[in-house]
């Protein structure tokens, strides 16, 4: 009975890896609108308010691993081609890194 269950989860993460930022806010929205009808019994809303955690949880990996990928122009090579560096946030870079564009200062060097 455990294997059943154990192989039951990983199919289901299995399942929630192939589903992409949409279909996982399409889901949300159906969870929410579900749970405000009032409809539900106390523990189908339990349920519904677990998977819409999971969904959302899903949501936000999802954005942060878009997020990973994006990339800044830095400018462009000899031969034309453009120049990626990766998107650095607030709070990204490490005190005393390199700063990401030829010529920005790092904040050390701000303060001197």
């Amino acid at each position: 009975m455990a294997k059943k269950k154990a192989a039951a989860k990983k199919d289901s993460k299995e399942a929630a890896a192939d589903v992409d930022f949409e279909q996982a806010l399409e889901a949300i929205e159906q969870i929410v609108g579900k749970l405000e009808s009032g409809q539900l019994g106390l523990s189908e809303s339990l349920q519904q308010y677990e998977l819409g955690i999971r969904q959302l949880k899903r949501c936000q990996e999802l954005l942060e691993a878009a997020e990973q990928r994006v990339s800044v122009l830095a400018g462009f090579d000899a031969e034309g081609n453009p120049v990626v560096e990766p998107l650095e946030g607030p709070g990204t870079r490490q005190p005393g890194s390199l700063p990401a564009t030829p010529g920005a200062t790092t904040d050390a060097e701000d303060s001197t």
